[in-house]
């Protein structure tokens, strides 16, 4: 309990009114020494608690602590630091739980040069577009994990050399077939963007399997949860969440237990359609979602609609929400929007007339990477402006796809990672 100047100063009082009544009795000078020894003692512990109890209360962030402009700091050593699910530049796909895309450090200096490529191995799964790589995620040391038709690959974020593949059980099949896992209608492959725990734990959905692995490609665990070309997300609590194609929502703990299981059904079209972009969430608490009408929903906290932007288009991206809220997503009529927070259209960028399926990555500058069936990476500056664009190598293209659909990831130095049929690509400063 802190002690204040006021029962310090009755106390002192009292003790020494006890003195000077001892002082007319005994006129004896070391008798009265003695006692003011003692009040001078009594006096100095009574501060030195008061003291030490105000340094203890400015250190924990009380409310005084607050008002003389002292506050705790966290584990990272800052006041006021947001919990993150990892240390981790890019975790997982689209970065975060809340799925917003944007990155913590600056790209501004990354100027699209290609630092290196790296091809994964596998035959092409279909003749006409090639494999498919996933969406990379950057672990804490900067390693970058990536799965493809062969596997999940650990890859040097300095030289691009992989330092391992992980391939799990023989009868495991990393990409889908290419067909709706319903309705049997035409889609792309798709393959499961790893995520990384705060432990370095990879998570990734390969067929009907999900798999742990370590930071050395040794796998922790397995089980089997139905087939899933899903992205996994990791809660703060380290919690594992996943989607399956057959109609189930998992929590799982750390240890591969289930922790809950949620169960939907959806019609033979919008089973197919659902699953193709993701939500993200804004720091107001408003979530952003795209709709097969080709519309993107800003929703309420409580479920309401907010507001509604239609593309005019089909839309597959999944949208990415900037700093200030700015929300970006790419559509099939070959533009990237950016959203303002009220729902008007801030700007919208033309490219090159092909299709944005990719979702697009926000750099903490408000840089905008996006991919787009041109086979090219372009760099958009925060007020709709091109400020680079990538291009694969010509000789690439017999063995890549004709688009682009891996959504970008950014590294702690700027780089961005994106991919594109068996080739994983670092783009940035050589």
């Amino acid at each position: 309990m802190k002690i204040g100047p006021i029962p310090i100063a009755i106390s002192v009082f009292l003790v020494a009114v006890y003195v000077s009544v001892r002082w007319r009795r005994s006129p004896k000078v070391l008798t009265a020494m003695a006692y003011v020894s003692m009040i001078s003692v009594s006096a100095g512990c009574l501060v030195g608690i008061w003291l030490a109890t105000a340094l203890r209360d400015d250190l924990s962030g009380s409310p005084d602590a607050v008002r003389h402009g002292v506050r705790a700091t966290g584990a990272a050593g800052s006041a006021g630091t947001e919990p993150s699910s990892s240390s981790a530049p890019w975790p997982m796909f689209h970065h975060d739980l809340a799925r917003t895309g944007l990155s913590q450090f600056d790209t501004s200096t990354n100027r699209g040069t290609l630092k290196w490529k790296f091809e994964t191995g596998g035959a092409p799964f279909v003749a006409a577009q090639g494999p498919e790589v996933s969406s990379p995620a950057v672990g804490a040391d900067g390693t970058i994990y990536v799965s493809s038709l062969d596997g999940l690959h650990a890859i040097d974020p300095d030289d691009g050399i992989e330092k391992w593949r992980f391939t799990g059980r023989p009868s495991t099949f990393w990409a889908s077939s290419g067909l709706a896992p319903v309705s049997g209608l035409a889609s792309r492959p798709r393959v499961s963007s790893p995520a990384v725990a705060t432990d370095g734990t990879i998570y990734v959905a390969g067929g009907d399997r999900f798999y742990a692995i370590d930071t050395s490609g040794n796998e922790k665990w397995d089980r089997s949860i139905g087939v899933s070309y899903a992205s996994p997300a990791v809660g703060i609590d380290g919690t594992i969440y996943l989607s399956t194609y057959t109609d189930k929502f998992y929590a799982m703990n750390a240890d591969g237990s289930q922790k809950w299981m949620f169960g939907f059904k959806f019609g033979t079209d919008d089973f197919y359609l659902c699953y193709n972009s993701s939500p993200a969430g804004g720091a107001d608490g408003t979530a952003y979602s795209l709709s097969v009408d080709g519309c993107l929903y800003a929703l309420n906290p409580d479920g309401t609609q907010k507001w509604k932007f239609s593309t005019n288009s089909v839309a597959e991206s999944s949208p990415a929400v900037g700093a200030g809220g700015t929300v970006y997503v790419g559509a099939e009529d070959g533009k990237l929007y950016a959203i303002n927070p009220d729902g008007s259209q801030k700007w919208k960028f033309s490219v090159n007339n092909c299709p944005v399926d990719a979702s697009p990555a926000v750099g903490d500058d408000g840089t905008v990477f996006i991919g787009s069936d041109d086979r090219c990476l372009y760099a958009v500056n925060s007020d709709g402006t091109q400020k680079w664009k990538f291009t694969v190598d010509a000789k690439d293209e017999l063995y890549e796809g004709p688009y682009l659909a891996s959504s970008p990831a950014i590294g702690a130095d700027g780089t961005v990672y994106v991919g594109l049929g068996p080739f994983l690509y670092a783009v940035g400063n050589p």
